[in-house]
Order: C-alpha cells, then structure tokens, then sequence
C-alpha cells in the first residue's frame, strides 16, 4: 500500500477574510479523500495565533470556549516556526 500523502491545511488569518477561510477549509475537509491522504489542519485565530491538531479544529466550529472537547486548552503555536512542517508533503493555503 502507498503511503498517504500529508497534506497541511491553512486556514483562518488575520485579515477581514478570517470568516471565509474557515468555511473555505470545512469544505475542503468535508471533501478530501482520507484515503488517499492524511489531512493536518492548521489554523490561525483572528488575533495571529497558530493552532494545530484539536486546536485548529476548535476555530473551524467556532467555539469560543477556552477548553476543547477533551478538557484541554487549545494549544497556541508561539509563531509558524513552531510549527514542524517537514512530515508534510504540501501545504493547501485556503
């Protein structure tokens, strides 16, 4: 079997298109083939925090809760050189 290609999805932003990004990327989610390839979302809040993992996924449903679902806190990457980009294969900039 083939391995799957990782693919970085970034979203969200700082700009006045923070709104558009985030469904843009919930499409994208909702209808990337799995199969085929292993999603890693990353997300940046509207005030320029990156996000990744249960984090990211937090932005894209909006929640406002300090807390996710497990009972963690999200977890704020300090700036996109925290972020270890060299197991992915491609980044999707949404």
């Amino acid at each position: 079997m083939a391995r799957k290609l990782r693919v970085g999805v970034l979203f969200g932003g700082r700009s006045g298109e923070h709104e558009v990004s985030l469904r843009s990327a919930q499409s994208i989610l909702k209808a990337i083939d799995r199969n085929r390839y292993e999603v890693v979302p990353i997300g940046i809040s509207k005030a320029g925090k990156w996000r990744n993992g249960e984090a990211a996924q937090a932005l894209l449903t909006g929640s406002t809760s300090p807390k996710l679902g497990n009972g963690t806190k999200p977890v704020d990457l300090v700036s996109p050189d925290n972020l270890d980009t060299s197991r992915l294969d491609v980044v999707f900039p949404v």
